[in-house]
């Protein structure tokens, strides 16, 4: 079959076009032929989805993106800038990724596995936490920003996790 690879972070110059062995479904799994496709579709409908159907994002508001150098979380980022919206602060485990995030137009980009980051978050948001938080870590990183960090009339929205065990023992 043919796909588009990628081994690191970049625009479409680290984009690979390579032929891969034919899937072979696994049980209760099934194979889709397709005759074209879109890269990250699912991707941008799910962050447009999010930030202007699960709320409003508003020019202005403070957004609050874990997992901001993914599919989801990257579009997510990018789309809360167009919108206006600020400070637009994402959440990545790796300089590389943090890098990669504030590349994107983040305003900020944290870690959320060190010691301290929630602080961050309110000194980035003067104090009054976050209108619109997107969470798609799990485990410890989202109880500690839905309890702690979103404002009182904010707004959460969980991305769906395919496997949230596997999700929630990377956060830890």
């Amino acid at each position: 079959m043919k796909a588009v690879s990628y081994d690191r972070f970049g625009g479409p110059e680290v984009l690979e076009y390579v032929e891969l062995p034919d899937p072979t479904p696994g049980t209760r799994q099934l194979l889709i032929e397709t005759a074209a496709v879109g890269v990250n579709f699912p991707d941008i409908a799910c962050a447009h989805l999010l930030l202007q159907a699960s709320t409003t994002l508003r020019a202005g508001e403070s957004l609050l993106v874990h997992g901001a150098a993914g599919g989801v979380g990257s579009l997510a980022v990018q789309i809360g800038k167009a919108l206006g919206a600020g400070p637009v602060i994402g959440t990545a485990s790796t300089a590389q990724r943090r890098e990669f995030v504030k590349a994107l137009g983040a305003d900020a980009a944290i870690s959320y596995d060190e010691p301290g980051w929630t602080e961050q978050v309110r000194e980035l948001t003067s104090g009054r936490g976050v209108d619109v938080l997107i969470e798609s870590i799990g485990g410890e990183v989202s109880s500690k920003t839905s309890t702690r960090w979103l404002l009182s009339a904010g707004i959460c929205c969980s991305v769906p996790l395919a496997d949230p065990a596997s999700r929630s023992r990377r956060a830890d």
